[in-house]
Formats: C-alpha cells, structure tokens, sequence
C-alpha cells in the first residue's frame, strides 16, 4: 500500500512540475516511455520465473529504475505482485527511486541556477 501511495505523490509531483512550467513536455515523454518499458521487462522476467527460464538480472532492473523506469516498476510490482517481497531488492530500489527523483529535479534546477550565474555574471562586469 504504501509503493502505491507513494506513486501517487510522486505522480502529482509530476503533474505539479509540468503544470508549472518547470519541466519541458518531453521529460514526460521520457518517463512514460521509460516506465512501459520497464513494466514490459518485469511482465518477460515474471513469465520466465514461472516457466523456470532465463530470468533479467536485477541489477538490469535496477538500472532501468534509475534512468527512468521506476513508475513502471511500481505499477508491476503491484500489480502483477513481481520483486514485491524480496527486501534486498526493494531496498536497492528505493533508493533507484530517491536518485532519480533527484537528478531529475537537479538537471530542472541547472538551467535556473545557471540562469542566476549567467545574471549575476553580467550585472557584476556592468558595475566594475
């Protein structure tokens, strides 16, 4: 319950970023790409448990998480009940999770903080 909550807020974290103007449109893209992929890829690595055949590697899973993923992998996790118990797993994912949060929020903020340098820049050569 709780991986759903916080999908959630995540989700109007998302829609707050983009609303504002904070985010261009096709970070939005990205994710949605990245998290149908990644559900895709938790959906194969079920079947092959099931059918006892070569499984992705975690770590695999891992990285798709962090560059993007993770919404899918929640959504997968929940719903298809895939890497949902394994605490190793969910730990390495949380924190997938948390490092992409805040890449993403640092490349938004570069463009402002470089903005301000930029500003700060030019104001202190007119003054000298």
């Amino acid at each position: 319950m709780f991986r759903l909550f916080f999908a959630f807020i995540c989700a109007l974290l998302f829609i707050y970023l983009y609303t504002n103007k904070f985010a261009p449109v096709f970070v939005f893209w990205f994710y949605l790409l990245m998290s149908s992929v990644t559900f895709g890829v938790y959906v194969v690595d079920k079947l092959a448990a099931r059918n006892n055949r070569w499984r992705v590697k975690e770590t695999t899973l891992h990285y798709l998480a962090l560059f993007g993923g993770w919404f899918g992998a929640l959504l997968a996790q929940r719903f298809i009940n895939h890497k949902s118990t394994k605490k190793s797993f969910l730990t390495v994912f949380c924190i997938t999770v948390c490092l992409n949060i805040l890449l993403l929020l640092l490349l938004l903020n570069s463009e402002i903080i470089l903005a301000n340098i930029i500003n700060k820049l030019n104001s202190a050569e007119l003054t000298i």
